[in-house]
């Protein structure tokens, strides 16, 4: 029954949820005996052992999970659930030139907020500063007031030498700050990122400038 096998499969994704591989792994035994192939209980079987994996895994069983989702991938259309799964399980182990291209393909397919922003994460991870700002501006379009992504566009802009635009970025955060506390918060955990990355002349720089705005 169609109907009876779906709510197995959806029973079986909520028990991969919620860590309970071992009944999820009995359940997908029971409907691949009642189906020669099928995409998605390959898939579900996947996602049951990378459930019970490391997040971060040995070479032998990255290379082994990855090759059984693109099998399932290299379909048309891709499947964006493997497509996903996949994409996350590269982000996961530092393969972050791949798993932006996969979140750039998978954008192709499912276009959403979560996707931009986590593809945003991968791009930052493999140094490629200058495309994430670009990527981040165009968020910002439709979300001008989300802190979180003009937190991730100073850091982008600052790490790829583009200090011109950081400064711009800055005085137009600090003039649509809604009080003076906002802004010296904005400004000490501006600093302090600075610092982190080692752009410590930089953080002179946004020192000696809050002093003579703001003298004590």
């Amino acid at each position: 029954k169609p109907d009876n096998r779906q709510a197995k499969i959806m029973l079986a994704k909520v028990l991969v949820a919620s860590g309970q591989t071992a009944e999820a792994s009995k359940l997908l035994d029971e409907l691949k005996a009642r189906t020669s192939d099928d995409r998605t209980l390959r898939l579900m079987a996947i996602r049951v052992d990378l459930a019970g994996a490391r997040p971060v895994m040995f070479k032998k069983d990255f290379d082994k999970a990855v090759s059984s989702l693109e099998k399932i991938t290299v379909s048309d259309p891709p499947d964006k659930d493997a497509l996903f799964v996949l994409a996350d399980l590269m982000t996961q182990n530092g393969q972050y030139d791949r798993a932006a291209n996969l979140w750039d393909k998978l954008l192709k397919v499912r276009d959403d907020n979560l996707i931009l922003r986590v593809r945003v994460g991968a791009l930052m991870s493999a140094s490629k500063y200058g495309l994430a700002a670009t990527e981040i501006r165009k968020m910002l379009k439709a979300m001008p007031s989300d802190t979180v992504l003009q937190d991730k566009l100073f850091m982008c802009l600052q790490l790829d030498g583009q200090n011109d635009q950081a400064d711009k970025l800055m005085k137009q955060r600090l003039s649509n700050a809604t009080d003076a506390k906002k802004a010296a918060s904005l400004r000490y955990d501006m600093i302090n990122f600075l610092r982190s990355a080692k752009l410590y002349d930089r953080s002179q720089e946004f020192m000696d400038d809050w002093i003579l705005v703001e003298p004590p």
